[in-house]
């Protein structure tokens, strides 16, 4: 059984292993005017089946730069980001 006194510090920043490190694709739908509120939904699930969805919505708040933990934060954002990236139409915005 396992201890329900961890911190929510390891919480925070969990399964970084299995994420596939920018290999992994959100959805086949890229983001554009016509299909966005699909896109939006599809993106949604992805990071938050990952338990990322916290990088896009705030709960996930970058410790400080002197934190131990900050390199391991920054990873993964840059990971949720070249997702969402990965995502978007060229030309679109």
């Amino acid at each position: 059984m396992a201890d329900s006194n961890q911190s929510s510090s390891s919480n925070s920043m969990k399964g970084t292993d299995d994420q596939g490190h920018g290999t992994l694709k959100i959805t086949s739908i890229l983001i554009n005017d016509t299909y966005y509120l699909s896109w939006a939904k599809a993106a949604r699930l992805f990071l938050s089946g990952r338990s990322k969805v916290g990088y896009i919505n705030g709960r996930i708040s970058p410790p400080l730069k002197t934190d131990p933990n900050y390199e391991d934060w920054e990873s993964e954002n840059d990971m949720v980001m070249a997702w969402l990236m990965d995502s978007v139409k060229e030309g679109f915005g």
